[in-house]
């Protein structure tokens, strides 16, 4: 879920810009995705956007990162710790299907 409107930290500003991105690019993208949110979640405080395909999303997003040493950190430093131990792999060991490989000089 994602806070409406879209508001970033500065880490995360941080990430956008190391792709390039911008927040007016990431209000787009976000308009693009069939054009709406799955809904609107109302928590009497705030309003969030809800996306059912975040998997997919996340997925997308790892196959971005996964041979850029300098996205590498936005991608650890967000991925939920299950699938850190599903798509990580500290070092080249041969295990078949992770998406990002932390280089030995990166533990």
């Amino acid at each position: 879920m994602l806070p409406s409107p879209v508001k970033m930290t500065a880490d995360e500003d941080h990430a956008v810009s190391l792709m390039g991105g911008s927040l007016s690019g990431v209000r787009n993208a976000l308009n693009a995705l069939d054009g709406k949110p799955d809904s609107s979640v109302d928590s009497g405080r705030r309003l969030f956007m809800a996306f059912s395909n975040t998997r997919t999303v996340r997925d997308a997003f790892a196959a971005v990162i996964a041979d850029d040493r300098e996205l590498m950190d936005i991608y650890l430093a967000g991925a939920p710790v299950d699938r850190l131990f599903s798509e990580v792999t500290c070092g080249d060991v041969g295990v078949q299907g992770v998406k990002v490989i932390v280089p030995s000089d990166r533990l």
